[in-house]
């Protein structure tokens, strides 16, 4: 039985380590999601075990429409059966707004 499309998605709920939003180091009260998308390798189905190692891939600044600077996190996410071989690929961009100091 396949799995749903989504499977993936729940990961993050529950990601820990020194790549997940939450070791970044980013003020998580102006973190937003930018996008993401997935690369399916092959189908994961129930009762498959997936092991996802993520990278971030770049990092880069662009300036907020009102003032201060925003940073972009891509990072991408790899899962991978027992086997070792690849599953599904995530990329998802993080955004952290630019941090406005009203005078």
């Amino acid at each position: 039985m396949p799995a749903p499309l989504t499977y993936c998605v729940v990961q993050a709920h529950f990601a820990e380590g020194a790549n997940s939003v939450n070791s970044l180091g980013l003020d998580l009260a102006r973190v937003l999601h930018g996008q993401s998308s997935w690369t399916y390798h092959r189908i994961p189905v129930a009762g498959d075990v997936l092991k996802g190692t993520t990278v971030v891939s770049d990092v880069y600044m662009k300036p907020g429409r009102q003032g201060g600077e925003m940073t972009f996190i891509e990072m991408e996410t790899t899962y991978r059966d027992p086997a070792g071989e690849p599953v599904v690929t995530e990329k998802m961009t993080v955004i952290e707004t630019a941090l406005v100091v009203s005078a």
